[in-house]
């Protein structure tokens, strides 16, 4: 039972999508399942994600039958994470460009656990 669910948003980022999910993985708090949630990308994104879900058992794929967009993949990705994982206590979403630091899981467990009273958690960020 993974303590936090992760909702990756991909489309069309193939070129980056490899380094995005190599920062996820490499996470030093491991207690979570990725669920990857393609929105119709017409690039490798979708053999990419095939080829991780066999190498990494905490890794899940869905491909949407057409293009929902942002808001709406953002959403699918969190009923398909609730779906498969109902007893997860943290939900995150990340996509298929950006790069997370090692702690960057850790860190938010970290402040939501110390703080029972918190709802949410957000790091700061630098565009790089």
């Amino acid at each position: 039972m993974p303590r936090v669910i992760i909702g990756s948003l991909l489309f069309n980022h193939a070129d980056h999508f490899r380094e995005a999910i190599e920062s996820i993985l490499g996470q030093t708090f491991t207690d979570f399942a990725l669920v990857l949630v393609d929105d119709g990308s017409s690039d490798s994104t979708p053999e990419i994600a095939r080829e991780y879900t066999t190498r990494d058992p905490r890794v899940s794929y869905a491909r949407n039958a057409e293009r929902l967009g942002l808001v709406d993949n953002s959403r699918r990705a969190f009923e398909i994470a609730r779906q498969r994982h109902p007893e997860a206590e943290y939900f995150a979403w990340t996509s298929d460009h950006d790069l997370w630091h090692p702690r960057w899981l850790q860190q938010l467990v970290d402040a939501l656990d110390a703080n029972r009273h918190v709802v949410l958690a957000y790091p700061l960020n630098r565009r790089i």
